[in-house]
């Protein structure tokens, strides 16, 4: 029996600023910096000093975190 496949492509959304998303989980910048180079969260970077965050890609809080 054949399945149908879906042709849908997920599309990651980077809208949130490093300040954003320090605000929203109540860290400073340089850890939001820090999750981005080691992966913890999905970032893109725009020129030399702009850093967007897919909002998404934190489904949890990083282990050892304490709010």
């Amino acid at each position: 029996m054949l399945r149908e496949q879906s042709n849908t492509i997920a599309v990651r959304q980077y809208t949130d600023s490093v300040k954003t998303m320090a605000e929203r989980h109540g860290v400073d910048p340089s850890t939001v910096r820090r999750w981005a180079a080691t992966g913890v969260v999905s970032a893109i970077r725009i020129g030399k000093s702009t850093l967007r965050i897919d909002p998404d890609s934190l489904k949890a809080e990083p282990i050892g975190f304490a709010a």
